[in-house]
């Protein structure tokens, strides 16, 4: 526990996941920008809850809150893990509830706000919800949007394309209850080299190896361009623990060995250093075959001074231009994808393209700050608490 801990407020952060992905990195945000409040962890088991503890987080193990799996729709068996798990953590939160006095209880994603509801209305806590995902309008995730937004406090909204998705999903949306706060990243000027003329030019893709990343989108519009020793295109990341995410990397690995550029695709695996990342790569990729609710990976690139070329949906359309900081792309149409990677291969050392990388770095300086990301949280925060007061 950090020194003076003892006299700071306490948000206790509830997350169902047991790999780390973009929203645990969020709460990690939380935990190192705002020294204001104290946060606490509610996680399963798994590699989140070890990041978590080793970032320095106090993290307390709650199993019952694991996020369920689904190759396709809904089934009883879902529906009960769901059932009992909501019930087994009901009891667990209201004891960690009674001894931890957290002034805020805050819901990292959707389903983590349904595990902890029944317990935050039982005992009054203040309840923010941060909504990183647009779902489809007809799926199940539109009733239990609905349960949420009756009873949390706040919703939070990474971008306008969650807001928007919320608005088509929920007749009554809770204008009030919504707010927009993006996530926010460091971009000051770093070792991080760019493009020079004549090398070998590396292209990125970065995220958990899902279907709804698009990796075989991107490898179908790289394999001409792979062969013929243009570039090389580097995935980082890891399979998730379900069983359609190993299922989809063998896939991957079979689509490369079937077009023979084995060694023109590397999976490289989770890399923990982001300057490591980035000074790997020329152009960042982001093809998501739904639309994305922000996008860590191409707010990253653009502060270090990348080329992105990204699927014109959702977050990432909110921080693209197209032409000015950066490239989009239609959804899913692997024609115009390669025709933008190889227009991007044919200009990297140009003016343009420097000032491209340019606009890009700035984007992101003046439009999602740090600055601006501790702000809008510590505002809510501070403004909620003061209500429970």
């Amino acid at each position: 526990m950090e020194a003076g801990s003892e006299s700071r407020r306490k948000i206790l952060c509830v997350s169902v996941m047991k790999s780390w992905g973009g929203g645990e990195e969020f709460i990690l945000k939380l935990h190192d920008s705002i020294k204001s409040f104290e946060f606490i962890v509610v996680t399963p088991e798994g590699k989140a809850a070890q990041k978590f503890s080793s970032g320095g987080i106090r993290t307390i193990i709650n199993n019952y809150q694991s996020k369920v799996y689904r190759k396709s729709g809904w089934s009883l068996p879902d529906y009960l893990q769901i059932f009992f798990g909501i019930m087994l953590s009901t009891l667990k939160f209201i004891s960690i509830f009674k001894k931890e006095r957290p002034a805020i209880v805050l819901a990292n994603g959707l389903f983590a706000a349904l595990y902890v509801l029944p317990a935050v209305i039982l005992t009054g806590k203040k309840q923010i919800t941060i909504q990183h995902l647009i779902f489809e309008t007809n799926s199940i995730e539109k009733n239990i949007l609905k349960l949420v937004m009756r009873f949390t406090d706040k919703i939070v909204c990474v971008s306008n394309a969650v807001k928007e998705n919320i608005y088509s999903m929920v007749k009554q949306p809770y204008p009030d209850k919504m707010v927009i706060i993006p996530n926010g990243i460091r971009a000051a000027d770093s070792s991080v080299p760019v493009y020079k003329q004549g090398d070998i030019i590396h292209i990125g893709m970065t995220g958990s190896i899902t279907r709804i990343k698009g990796i075989h989108f991107a490898i179908e519009a790289l394999e001409g361009i792979l062969k013929d020793g243009k570039a090389v295109l580097h995935i980082y990341g890891e399979a998730g623990g379900d069983e359609d995410s190993l299922k989809y990397e063998s896939e991957l690995k079979n689509m490369i060995s079937h077009q023979m550029i084995e060694d023109k695709v590397l999976f490289e695996g989770h890399i923990e250093s982001k300057e490591k990342l980035y000074s790997s790569i020329d152009i960042l990729i982001s093809f998501s075959v739904i639309p994305e609710s922000f996008s860590f990976s191409v707010l990253e690139a653009m502060a270090y001074k990348k080329i992105v070329i990204a699927a014109d949906s959702g977050g990432p359309k909110e921080l693209i231009k197209d032409g000015e900081n950066g490239f989009l792309v239609e959804m899913k149409n692997t024609s115009a994808l390669k025709t933008k990677i190889l227009y991007c291969l044919g200009n990297l050392g140009t003016d343009e393209f420097y000032q491209i990388r340019h606009r890009a770095f700035e984007t992101v300086r003046k439009d999602y700050s740090i600055e601006k990301f501790v702000n809008g949280y510590t505002n809510l925060f501070d403004n909620l608490n003061n209500k429970a007061n």
